[in-house]
């Protein structure tokens, strides 16, 4: 055999030989999707918080602790109280004024208004200049809102006429309600709001 062809043969097998070993200690590439990048590329890295975008009113509601119509209740019942509260008469015996009352509130907040009720010196001095007292309420705001109560700012606005005078007063309730069965709800505390309150009931009745 020719010493040339002999070398030249050699040397090529040799270096069909080095491809292949080569090829063989490549590290392989990672495989991609025919379609869109690579999955771990999308995922968040580690620590990470996924956050969701709240964007409508109804994302929002989700996160109330009382449905949207439940809080329509409550604040027109807060609303009706506080004007039947400023309402009254100095010929009114205060078991009628306690009659109106009571179906909207609770029987410990029933306990303290009829000791006001039925306070002699009110009593006197009403019936003294004959006062008569109409009130108007309204909602104004929420002060606290939590699982187990609402408390909302009303603002009453008084018209009392006496045996000398008329006038007009005006004063900000805080009154916090307590849910009940059936979706209904019940006066749990009546204050001026200059004072504040906490607004939770504790699971008191």
């Amino acid at each position: 055999m020719n010493r040339g062809l002999l070398l030249a043969g050699t040397a090529g097998l040799v270096l069909v030989l080095v491809c292949l070993t080569w090829s063989t200690r490549r590290p392989a590439r990672p495989a991609h999707p025919a379609h869109g990048p690579d999955r771990a590329s999308r995922a968040p890295a580690a620590g990470a918080t996924a956050v969701r975008p709240i964007r409508t009113a109804a994302d929002a509601g989700r996160l109330l602790p009382f449905a949207p119509d439940q809080l329509a209740r409550a604040a027109q019942l807060a609303q009706t109280f506080a004007a039947a509260y400023s309402t009254h008469r100095y010929n009114e015996p205060p078991a009628e004024y306690l009659q109106r009352l009571t179906p909207m509130m609770s029987p410990s907040l029933r306990a303290v208004i009829e000791r006001a009720a039925n306070d002699p010196a009110v009593a006197v001095q009403r019936q003294r200049t004959q006062e008569v007292c109409v009130g108007e309420a309204r909602t104004e705001a929420i002060r606290e809102l939590g699982p187990a109560s609402i408390t909302f700012v009303v603002t009453a606005t008084e018209y009392v006429t006496t045996a000398y005078t008329a006038r007009q007063d005006t004063a900000r309730y805080a009154i916090t309600l307590i849910p009940i069965t059936g979706d209904g709800w019940k006066v749990y505390d009546i204050e001026l709001a200059a004072a504040g309150q906490a607004g939770d009931s504790g699971g008191i009745p």
